[in-house]
């Protein structure tokens, strides 16, 4: 779907104290849009404006971030103002109003690695922020952290985008049947269903890796090959990471999450580091007008599209602010419900060429003939994009994810129905999610793993 759709919303107004200036970016959930906060026609801050279609499917993860975020309260937890529900141009909409930042660790670090000590001061900040999450009460692990979730913000990093957020309660960890997050930064036991703080942990090492070389510790051609390198491999921390990074993204990036660092460890290790050389991180200003917004070559799972961190501040000239609008105006005639997607990343200002919609289907039916599942995803998904309703596109994806799904899940059906006739409960609630990994609702695996809890004595 395209960000156009939501163009049409700037200049409206939000509760006659927040004016819509332009559209920062749109995803699978909503739009974000800078704005200004006026009162009696002077404005007193910009702000970040996230616009939510109330009946959207996946409202729920929605409603989790809003609910999150308004809750939360750290130096290095990106900050809600308010939040609350509006009309539209004939829309119903929930508001999220966050601050504004500068740019994404996404895009400081397309101008290149940071230097040790910048890289010491984004992981102390962040795992402080991580910290802070899973020690509150309820315990919360943020299960998406990378680098375009990370956000400058008045001269400090501050962690975004809590669409993603579980709350495990007391325990030390908690189970689900949907993986959720970006590929590139999720642990081995996300794809079990493990929730624990040492989710964030793996996240956070990744993420530093990226930071300082650039390389992510596995890497794979297509999504279903890296999840597998993930599960199985061992990671490749570079070497040539400096002291004392190798020995923290090592102890991160641990593959049992019980034998993984602490946050607390991580911050230990680099108190002395800091006390040797302190320095206040100034982030460069890009010389882009408006920053792009993708990770650092992140494939981002289906499950957790949206709008993400779109809270960045547009480099134009401020106009001066219009006198707001009466509280109480007619709705506009014509009723649309937007929809949207992720924004393609690419140099700001260039436009090309877009391929006909028969162009995009062909070429998606040939790579899936060929076997390049991925590829004909990637087509099937950009038609769906311009005409949400395509039938022929529609069909086309659910071909293809069948197809993905029938090279892995009977192999690991097999493996969890011997590991249960051998009593092994325990491999075999692993085996059935994966299976519920990728495909949620697997009758087979959803039956099988009921079995085994119950086996294993869990409700």
């Amino acid at each position: 779907m395209n960000e156009e759709l939501w163009r049409p919303f700037v200049g409206e107004w939000i509760e006659g104290a927040y004016k819509l200036c332009g559209l920062l970016g749109a995803g699978s959930f909503g739009g974000v849009f800078q704005a200004d906060h006026i009162i009696e026609g002077h404005l007193l801050r910009r702000v970040a404006v996230k616009l939510i279609p109330a009946a959207a499917e996946g409202f729920s993860e929605q409603i989790r971030e809003l609910t999150a975020a308004t809750v939360l309260r750290h130096p290095h937890l990106l900050t809600a103002i308010t939040a609350g529900k509006a009309t539209l141009r004939g829309a119903g909409l929930i508001y999220l109003v966050m601050e504004l930042a500068e740019e994404t660790l996404a895009d400081r670090l397309r101008r290149g690695p940071l230097t040790l000590q910048e890289t010491v001061t984004l992981t102390r900040q962040i795992a402080s922020a991580l910290d802070h999450l899973h020690n509150r009460t309820p315990r919360i692990v943020h299960r998406d952290l990378k680098p375009a979730n990370i956000l400058w913000v008045e001269g400090v990093w501050k962690l975004s985008d809590f669409g993603t957020v579980r709350s495990i309660g007391d325990s030390s960890a908690s189970h689900t049947r949907r993986a959720i997050g970006s590929l590139p930064y999720m642990p081995p036991e996300s794809f079990d269903g493990e929730v624990s703080p040492a989710w964030d942990v793996w996240s956070l090492g990744v993420a530093i890796q990226v930071a300082l070389t650039g390389r992510f510790p596995f890497e794979a051609p297509s999504e279903n090959e890296l999840i597998l390198q993930i599960y199985r491999n061992e990671p490749r921390i570079s070497p040539t990471l400096p002291s004392p990074f190798l020995d923290v993204v090592r102890g991160c990036v641990t593959k049992d999450r019980r034998s993984r660092w602490t946050l607390d460890k991580v911050l230990r290790t680099l108190d002395p580091v800091a006390a040797a050389a302190p320095m206040r991180l100034q982030a460069p200003r890009s010389r882009s007008r408006r920053p792009l917004l993708a990770g650092v070559g992140a494939i981002a799972m289906a499950a957790a599209a949206g709008v993400g961190s779109y809270y960045i501040r547009q480099r134009t000239k401020p106009q001066a602010p219009a006198p707001a609008p009466p509280l109480t105006r007619a709705a506009d005639p014509k009723a649309w419900t937007p929809t949207v997607t992720k924004r393609k990343s690419g140099p700001p200002g260039t436009t090309e060429k877009q391929p006909s919609t028969p162009e995009l289907l062909g070429r998606a039916k040939t790579s899936y003939e060929a076997g390049r599942y991925d590829e004909a995803k990637s087509l099937y998904q950009e038609v769906l994009r311009l005409q949400p309703g395509h039938t022929e596109a529609r069909t086309g994806l659910d071909r293809v994810n069948r197809a993905q799904a029938a090279e892995l899940i009977p192999g690991w059906l097999e493996q969890a129905r011997r590991a249960a006739e051998n009593g092994q409960y325990a491999e075999a609630e692993q085996s059935y999610q994966k299976v519920l990994g990728l495909q949620p609702g697997h009758s087979e695996a959803r039956n099988g793993l009921d079995r085994v809890r119950k086996a294993r004595g869990i409700e």
